[in-house]
Order: structure tokens, then C-alpha cells, then sequence
């Protein structure tokens, strides 16, 4: 349980991370490279995944909320950002 944990942990860090730095490159005009939203999204999904396993593993309570809660902002910077690089690679052609 304290590997899952500590990988839950690391993976939603760096979820976090990543897509602040992703959300504000594409609000700055700046195109984010596909493969790198594919590799954020893939490891946000193990993490939640890591996540839902600590959850369920105890009684549900706020942290179900919180994880829920990562899971909408997270997938609204993702739309956010894809949208964004869309509508710049359009812009240059």
C-alpha cells in the first residue's frame, strides 16, 4: 500500500505540475507538443487509477471528493489546452 501511495503521490505531482505549465503555455500562445499532453494525460490516469485503489481500500470520505474534483479541473485544462493548440496550428497554416 505505501508503493501505491507513493506513486499516487508522484504521478498527480507532476499531474499538477505539468498541466499548470501546459495551461499557461497554451494561454501564452505557445504550442504544447501532442505527445507530451498524450504522456500527462496516460500518467494523471495511472495516478488516478492509484488513487480510486487508496480510496476504495478505505472507507470513502473527502479524499474521494478531492480526487473527483482533480479529475474535472484536470480534464477542463486538457480541453482547454488541446482547443488551444488547435486553433494556433490553424492560425499558422
Amino acid at each position: 500500500m505505501t508503493m501505491i501511495l507513493l506513486a499516487h503521490i508522484v504521478l498527480m505531482f507532476g499531474s499538477l505540475l505539468a498541466t499548470s505549465v501546459m495551461t499557461i503555455a497554451a494561454a501564452t500562445s505557445h504550442k504544447v507538443s501532442p505527445g507530451l499532453l498524450r504522456f500527462n494525460v496516460a500518467a494523471t490516469a495511472l495516478g488516478i487509477v492509484c488513487g480510486v485503489t487508496l480510496v476504495l481500500s478505505r472507507p470513502l470520505d473527502v479524499k474521494c471528493a478531492i480526487l473527483f474534483g482533480y479529475t474535472i479541473a484536470f480534464g477542463m485544462a486538457y480541453i482547454y489546452v488541446a482547443r488551444r493548440n488547435q486553433s494556433l496550428l490553424r492560425a499558422e497554416s
